[in-house]
């Protein structure tokens, strides 16, 4: 059933990739397929999972699973995705088919990705969702798209290897991508201040959180509507899960201790982004700040 919600818009998204004429109308009605799923499914839901030995040398498992944290945010993409197809008049889109398509596909990678109970299919997703976000952005976003899409790519990949060499620690310390196997022991490493460090700083670009927030006016400003919407509604929300998921998860002590500090780095990015969006006068500005202010408010 799990495998079934996670294929069902990688599917669709593959169709509307090979089909030239896909409709709004059409591309909506896929989006929403997954939430009806998780409203029809909602009393058996927690608990549910699947689990494929992927690559057995590599100890690496397609293990996917369905919890109270991940449920949430579940929910959150399956709504807000639909909304962002809705938000998108189709006379200002070209390529339709190649536009719903990156879209749907951004979906299914954030299931996954919400659903992941391996480290290395957790970041296999993780860095596989800037794909379609790059291409919303560079190929349909405003004038100054080009620039404004690789100032995006350069800060995630820059967050990105830094996070990869964590994952690659944690893995050879313990021999095991398995998310609730490496919790047990992870905090107990003598370089665990240092990996937490790192995964926060990884999140952190992607939310974005101050200070790290650099390439977020431009990117927000130049994408379409859809982009927008899918930048602040999901992908921040990518971070703050990552936070509670691998930070917390791991190294939950330590994250304790470092929260004096943090909430200090979270006021300051409230108040810049909430003065900030107070002054501008572009709509899309005004929510890319206001975004930035309320994801340093949830941390």
């Amino acid at each position: 059933m799990l495998l079934l919600f996670f294929l069902f818009p990688l599917a669709a998204s593959f169709l509307c990739f090979v089909t030239k004429h896909i409709s709004k109308t059409v591309a909506f009605l896929f989006s929403i397929v997954p939430l009806f799923f998780l409203i029809w499914n909602q009393p058996t839901l927690l608990g549910t999972s699947f689990d494929y030995d992927w690559f057995p040398s590599l100890s690496i498992r397609f293990d996917l699973q369905i919890d109270s944290l991940s449920l949430v945010f579940l929910y959150l993409v399956n709504v807000i995705v639909p909304l962002s197809i809705c938000s998108e008049k189709s006379t200002n889109v070209s390529s339709k088919n190649f536009f719903y398509g990156l879209i749907l596909l951004l979906q299914g990678l954030l299931i996954g990705f919400f659903t992941a109970r391996d480290l290395f299919v957790f970041t296999f997703f993780w860095e596989g969702m800037l794909i379609p976000l790059y291409f919303l952005i560079n190929i349909f976003g405003g004038k100054d798209r080009e620039r404004a899409a690789y100032k995006f790519i350069i800060y995630m990949i820059a967050g990105s290897t830094l996070m990869i060499l964590a994952v690659l620690s944690l893995y050879f310390n313990a021999h095991t991508f398995s998310i609730d196997s490496i919790a047990k022991s992870s905090e107990t490493l003598s370089f665990a201040p240092l990996l937490l460090l790192v995964f926060l700083v990884a999140f952190a670009v992607k939310t974005p959180l101050f200070p790290f927030h650099a390439w977020l006016p431009d990117a927000y400003y130049e994408s379409s509507t859809a982009g927008t919407i899918l930048l602040s509604g999901v992908l921040s929300k990518a971070g703050i899960y990552g936070i509670l998921r691998i930070g917390y998860g791991f190294f939950p002590t330590l994250l304790v201790e470092w929260s004096p500090v943090l909430i200090w780095f979270c006021v300051i990015g409230v108040l810049y982004g909430a003065f900030a969006a107070w002054g501008q006068n572009d709509y899309k500005r005004l929510i890319a700040y206001s975004s930035f202010s309320h994801v340093n408010f949830i941390l």
